[in-house]
């Protein structure tokens, strides 16, 4: 490899700016679109194909890694001898290995603002069912302006990747930065990437990792095995955080999610996610010269052999905040749903918290009374991503998706299916509050990420001060009237074998469902907010003053769609917006029968209304 040598054909090498044990790193030029790159090289003088092998499996597990705190794989090709080059964005940055090599050690804000995004990275890769195991200082690149980007998958594997003999019986990553259940044998999994992000945050703050500095890989891992970590002494506000993060007990440390937000607190708040400069010294620019490392250049990663497979397996479930004992904020009490006519759905999200993932558009007027949506606006032709906080009732049914206490509350995990990731959370007085993240057309890979960001929010706010509170709804609003009262036995009566005393209702009473015991009927009556309706909405009617819409499959195959408008009024953005009843008819009947039904419901509806004012 020389300066100035073309690689496929296309990218120049320009200078090396970084080698380890894994690889080799150049600065390069793109001769095709005119930018500058950086290209990684697996390191294998004895095995060509072993390194296009790791080289292969890097690019397959970072491939779907877009996050702005992970350093973006461009390309993957292969050269005139045959090996495999990564093209990776060109990050102008140190890595916090060399920072910490000219100043020793970080104020703490300084290191909780790296962590912040660094923990945000972490959740993006284990959403994903992946484990990094190298989370270390050498792999932590900083910019001049305080951007931190997690970077080197080399050893990183999914579940879903091969292994050979060649590559079983070895530990990857760093004995100083191994936590112990790693260190004693054990696969790594995701809270060990939360105890190696520990590790490397007590270094910035302390001058040395968590169990000391020794040249013997051998003793470094006995040492890690312990899990004996010293008390932080120059870790101020960011000791608790430290101590959740290095928990000798995996179960209890927090996931990557909880553990930013513990971070977060002491950065001061939104700034961790933000890459603000290091406060307390001059730009990096203005620092003694050092050359620019991809990779670290110090810090290479270290083998040990003791017969542990390297296959890397993420346990599909919710890792534990930690438990008092070692450092979780108090709760002086566990959150209820209260009066569901003010639960305030929109407090418990943050929009700001959303941005890594896009423009995020918050939409209060969004569906019935009892949800709240952020919009992340899709690029290109794709559809946009709905984050909704849902409020629901108490039942005796679970959700679904394995359950884990999260201090004072359970939280349960869905797998993600083929549009939506969801996760619910469940009060103290059984009360729910659901999280759905959901993308029609399922282009983007980050809806669990997306949705475990939000619900952390929820849980902070839950925590915090319960559950965040509105004004009791106006009486010239849908929201203070019963659904279920809307019908009665006689309207009812066009349903066959439909009990009209034994409804199943939403909460706040803003929705009802009926289900005929004689067949296959079935009806929902809820409330609605939308932009105003048009005649493109369906055939438009009059009902006891009010205009309706008449919509046959207006919510799906075998249905016929009936809204009434109720009032118009101006929304908190200053938007027009109006309140809808929202009756839909489903069954097994043609289209004409169902709009008739539904066009008698909801006439009736009509008539049970107050006035229009």
């Amino acid at each position: 490899m020389r300066v100035g040598q073309l690689i496929a054909g296309r990218y120049r090498l320009d200078e090396r700016i970084g080698a380890g044990g894994m690889g080799v790193v150049w600065r390069a030029t793109d001769q095709e679109l005119h930018r500058t790159v950086s290209l990684k090289r697996a390191n294998a003088p004895d095995a060509t194909d072993r390194a296009r092998k790791r080289a292969d499996r890097e690019a397959r597990t970072i491939a779907n890694l877009n996050h702005p705190h992970i350093v973006t794989l461009l390309d993957a090709v292969t050269d005139d001898e045959d090996m495999r080059w990564l093209v990776m964005e060109y990050v102008p940055s140190r890595s916090l290995a060399e920072i910490l090599q000219e100043r020793r050690r970080l104020p703490p804000e300084d290191v909780a603002r790296i962590g912040t995004q660094i923990a945000s990275a972490l959740q993006a890769v284990h959403a994903k069912d992946v484990v990094h195991r190298d989370v270390k200082p050498g792999n932590i690149l900083v910019g001049d302006d305080g951007v931190a980007k997690l970077t080197d998958f080399g050893i990183s594997r999914p579940l879903w990747n091969d292994t050979t003999a060649t590559d079983s019986g070895w530990i990857g990553g760093t004995p100083a930065y191994l936590a112990p259940e790693v260190a004693g044998g054990k696969e790594p999994t995701a809270a060990a990437d939360v105890f190696s992000l520990g590790a490397t945050l007590y270094a910035a703050v302390e001058g040395t990792p968590p169990f000391g500095e020794v040249d013997n890989p051998l003793q470094a891992v006995h040492r890690a095995a312990s899990g004996e970590v010293p008390p932080p002494r120059r870790a101020g506000a960011l000791a608790p955080a430290l101590t959740a993060l290095l928990d000798r007990d995996p179960a209890n440390r927090p996931n990557a999610a909880a553990a930013r937000r513990l971070l977060r607190e002491v950065a001061g708040g939104e700034s961790g996610d933000t890459g603000d400069d290091l406060l307390d010294a001059a730009p990096l620019s203005r620092r003694r010269p050092r050359r620019r490392a991809v990779i670290a250049t110090a810090a290479a990663v270290v083998a040990v052999a003791v017969g542990v497979s390297m296959l890397v397996v993420l346990p599909n479930r919710l890792a534990r905040e930690p438990t008092k004992a070692s450092g979780e904020r108090p709760t002086t009490q566990v959150a209820t749903m209260g009066d569901p006519h003010t639960a305030d759905p929109c407090g418990l999200l943050d929009v700001g918290s959303l941005s890594e993932f896009g423009d995020p558009v918050l939409e209060r007027a969004y569906g019935n009374f009892d949800r709240c949506d952020v919009i992340l606006p899709a690029e290109g032709d794709g559809e946009d991503i709905d984050v909704q906080i849902l409020l629901d009732t108490p039942s005796d049914e679970p959700p679904e998706g394995p359950g884990e206490r999260v201090g004072g509350f359970t939280v349960f995990r869905a797998p993600e299916d083929d549009n939506s990731c969801d996760r619910s959370i469940v009060l103290g007085d059984g009360s729910r509050v659901h999280v759905i993240v959901r993308q029609y057309d399922k282009t983007s890979t980050e809806l669990c990420a997306i949705a475990d960001s939000a619900t952390g929010t929820a849980l902070d706010v839950l925590d915090g001060q319960g559950m965040p509170r509105k004004p009791a709804p106006e009486d010239a609003s849908l929201a203070s009237l019963d659904a279920c009262g809307l019908l009665d036995d006689d309207a009812l009566s066009v349903i066959p074998g439909v009990d009209a005393d034994d409804p199943d209702v939403g909460f706040g009473h803003w929705e009802c469902r009926w289900y005929s015991t004689t067949s296959n009927l079935q009806l929902q009556l809820r409330y609605d907010q939308s932009p105003p309706l048009s005649a493109d909405d369906g055939v438009v009617k009059q009902f006891a003053g009010r205009t309706g819409y008449i919509t046959p499959e207006g919510d799906g195959d075998n249905t016929c769609l009936a809204r009434l408008v109720y009032r118009d009024r101006t929304g908190a953005d200053g938007e027009k917006v109006q309140e809808h009843v929202y009756l839909v008819m489903r069954g097994d009947r043609p289209g004409a029968d169902l709009c008739d039904l539904a066009t008698s419901l909801i006439r009736s509806a009509a008539g049970a209304l107050p006035p229009p004012r």
